[in-house]
């Protein structure tokens, strides 16, 4: 994708959320969760990923604070593998995922809890050495936009084999009030019915099921997809939370 069809892809996402009654700028950071487990190898190996992160991007550029998504992978362990930009997009799975850094952590078992504990001590610890280190390399994020609402997308082709742990997180996001909301997207013939179970009980976590991934990609709807109903009514709540501190 080029970055002229990237940036008619913004435009597409700001008519989107127009439609759900958002036609002021958007502030929020915006993160994607890919799936590094032995069964999403030929995603892998076709580009149906990078598509994904194609598709994203876009999102990014026209809700987040600064025009990057970081991109985060997960098996039973999980790391932080790149921060995609107008800039390096193109071909990042491969680099940064598939021949980057990430050798330890791809073609293993499905959990989710770490992936979204690394999640919550990257977007909530602006102190931590760890987010310290990133924010050097990646341009680095200021004080205030660690109290910015934050998407993230979590893409996963099969159950985890981590539940209680996932809704005990799940729970404390909730209790904590963390800002983020996360957008489950389950790929595959799966029946998800954790997933389900954990977007019917939180009002910042969604579902949507994805039978054919690179159909889904190539789909007119993607972006009300998503940017559902109550993800967009929930991204208005927090910025009204947040001008009322002002």
């Amino acid at each position: 994708m080029s970055i002229f069809e990237i940036e008619k892809e913004v435009e597409k996402v700001r008519f989107v959320l127009e439609k759900n009654g958002i036609d002021h700028v958007v502030r929020a950071r915006v993160g994607i969760n890919l799936d590094v487990s032995g069964s999403m190898v030929e995603l892998y190996k076709q580009g149906v990923v990078q598509r994904v992160v194609e598709r994203i991007l876009p999102l990014g550029l026209a809700c987040d604070d600064d025009g990057e998504i970081d991109v985060w992978g997960f098996s039973s362990r999980t790391a932080l593998a790149c921060v995609a930009t107008r800039e390096n997009y193109k071909n990042i799975v491969n680099q940064e995922m598939m021949d980057g850094d990430l050798d330890h952590i791809l073609w293993e078992g499905t959990q989710y809890a770490p992936v979204i504990q690394a999640n919550l001590k990257y977007y909530s610890e602006p102190h931590s050495p760890v987010l310290n280190f990133f924010r050097k390399l990646f341009k680095g994020h200021n004080e205030e936009e660690q109290s910015l609402p934050v998407i993230n997308y979590f893409l996963t082709d099969g159950e985890n084999t981590d539940p209680q742990a996932t809704q005990t997180l799940f729970e404390h996001i909730e209790e904590t009030d963390a800002q983020i909301y996360y957008l489950l997207i389950g790929v595959g013939h799966a029946k998800y019915e954790f997933l389900r179970q954990m977007a019917e009980r939180f009002p910042n976590v969604g579902f949507v099921p994805v039978k054919n991934l690179a159909q889904f990609l190539e789909d007119e709807s993607i972006y009300e997809q998503l940017l559902p109903a109550e993800l967009c009514t929930w991204l208005k709540h927090e910025h009204d939370e947040e001008d009322g501190h002002h």
